[in-house]
């Protein structure tokens, strides 16, 4: 029998759309062979009605974003995940900064950000290479990343 895994997925809020809703549905999927939390920066949204009620939400009460980084790294020392998965742009930073420091869990990185080339060269630009950021961290400390975006293998490969 395999043993049970501690997943944790973070996300900043459960409000309603297409990554948020992957959240959900990953928690809700693992909940069944495994323990899993998820952390929410603010609690805000419509679909904490859809999680499972086996799995564990933390509400981290964030109302500036600066204090994001310490409570994440409080939160996730207590529940002491194997996995963690980031779902959006949003905590991906924060999480690959934490996790460039000691940690024992492996970490999982997801944007699902797709560009067309008007876009791609405005603001947006800008940002996804601060997002490319936590994905160079994990890099430097010898964590493993698969993507399968190629605006994102663009930048971390050129």
């Amino acid at each position: 029998m395999m043993m049970q895994k501690k997943i944790c997925i973070v996300t900043p809020t459960l409000a309603y759309g297409g990554a948020e809703r992957n959240a959900v549905n990953l928690a809700n999927e693992f909940v069944k062979n495994n323990d899993v939390a998820i952390i929410v920066f603010k609690y805000s949204g419509q679909l904490y009605d859809l999680v499972d009620k086996r799995v564990q939400v933390y509400d981290l009460g964030i109302k500036r974003i600066r204090h994001v980084l310490l409570r994440l790294k409080r939160v996730l020392g207590l529940i002491n995940p194997d996995v963690v998965m980031s779902i959006m742009m949003g905590s991906n930073i924060p999480l690959g900064i934490i996790s460039y420091f000691k940690h024992n869990y492996c970490v999982v990185l997801r944007e699902a950000t797709t560009m067309n080339k008007r876009v791609e060269n405005g603001l947006i630009n800008k940002i996804l290479k601060i997002n490319i950021l936590p994905v160079n961290i994990l890099i430097l400390s010898r964590n493993q990343v698969a993507t399968s975006q190629e605006v994102s293998k663009f930048r971390l490969f050129s």
